[in-house]
């Protein structure tokens, strides 16, 4: 690796050095939190040190829980060098969102969790799940945090769920940007969706933390064996004629597809980048509802397809009918799911006329 200290860039920091950090790190956390709860409430330590990521220069997070604050409120403070976020949180209004998150209850007739459950809110319900509780007199705190423990696959659905519809949003950002000819908000809004469909990927896999710089040292964590194509596409695709940006936009588009395929389905399989005969919409979107799966466009179309129905979506994707239909076998026998090729070439034909693949040539100009 070529060295460019000598231009004020630090180098990486070994194991060693990061655990030590770790360790004096979480111990003035611990004492901090102490001297800040006093006798007045609960305290646990969150952050991406204490979720096993961050760096030196990172932040840990004290949160105060009680009754007694009126407003929830924040400070910041140091130790030792250290500085840490303080938040402090009306004990009522916590306990309540907590609770919010120990259940999954999005239907297509009804997605207003996700409305009580936005991004930022759902952050501090990752952070408390994965979080260290140092002050709790009580055990009112403990007794949440194992509510929330043994409803996680409640949570990590409401999660996928919450990170799906972000994609979807972005999505009609990206297709508004195209219309536009805005092809650099465009890139940028596709390069968004596909770090939010990877942190559903991610959250699917049981690291849920939330933030898109942490994508990619989450990826190297959790996934065992990601595919070098999916790995090339989630870094992104560098691109500097008009052309080479319109393409990447495609192509960033397709892959948080993909992501939100294996995040609702469980499947895991390699995409294909450069299709050459079949595709699938860019525009289509993943909305993983309890009641089952939805594929969705901007103008409000939606199909609804089972679990193994939107993996063969997703696998038909840039390959023959005979090859997506093969892979989509394989991949159903090692769930345990048994079709014969008539009903999956059944299966197929009714996506290819419900208009969710078709041949890249009658792509609509905006999206080839």
């Amino acid at each position: 690796m070529e060295n460019y200290s000598h231009f004020g860039l630090l180098g990486p920091m070994g194991e060693a050095a990061r655990t030590d950090w770790m360790r004096k790190r979480m111990e003035e956390s611990r004492r901090s939190a102490r001297e800040v709860a006093g006798d007045s409430g609960s305290v646990f330590l969150a952050g991406a040190p204490v979720a096993g990521l961050g760096s030196p220069r990172s932040d840990i997070d004290l949160f105060v829980v009680s009754d007694s604050i009126t407003a929830a409120s924040s400070r910041q403070i140091g130790r030792n060098g250290a500085r840490f976020d303080v938040e402090f949180i009306r004990s009522s209004e916590f306990y309540s969102l907590v609770q919010q998150a120990c259940s999954f209850d999005v239907c297509a007739s009804d997605a207003s969790q996700l409305g009580r459950m936005p991004r930022a809110r759902l952050d501090l319900v990752t952070r408390f799940l994965l979080s260290e509780i140092v002050v709790d007199e009580d055990g009112r705190l403990a007794q949440l945090h194992a509510e929330l423990v043994a409803n996680r696959e409640s949570f990590d659905h409401l999660s996928i769920a919450r990170h799906a519809q972000d994609v979807q949003n972005m999505s009609e950002d990206v297709a508004g940007a195209l219309l536009n000819g805005d092809i650099m908000s465009a890139v940028h809004q596709s390069r968004q969706m596909v770090l939010r469909g990877a942190e559903a990927y991610l959250a699917s896999k049981g690291d849920p933390y939330l933030g898109e710089k942490w994508v990619f040292a989450k990826w190297r964590r959790t996934v065992a064996t990601p595919a070098a194509n999916l790995l090339h596409l989630l870094q992104g695709i560098p691109s500097r004629t008009p052309d080479e940006s319109h393409r990447a936009v495609l192509e960033q588009c397709w892959v948080s597809q993909d992501l939100t395929v294996m995040a609702a389905t469980g499947y895991s399989y390699d995409p294909i980048s450069s299709p050459k005969d079949v595709v699938r919409g860019p525009h289509w979107s993943v909305l993983p509802w309890r009641d089952g799966l939805l594929v969705t466009q901007r103008e409000g179309q939606g199909v609804a397809l089972s679990r193994e129905g939107l993996l063969l979506w997703a696998v038909a994707h840039g390959r023959s009918k005979g090859e997506a239909i093969k892979l989509a076998r394989s991949l159903y026998v090692a769930k345990g799911v048994i079709a014969t090729v008539s009903e999956v070439a059944r299966y197929y034909d009714g996506i290819l006329s419900a208009g969710l693949i078709c041949n890249i040539s009658d792509q609509p100009d905006s999206a080839h």
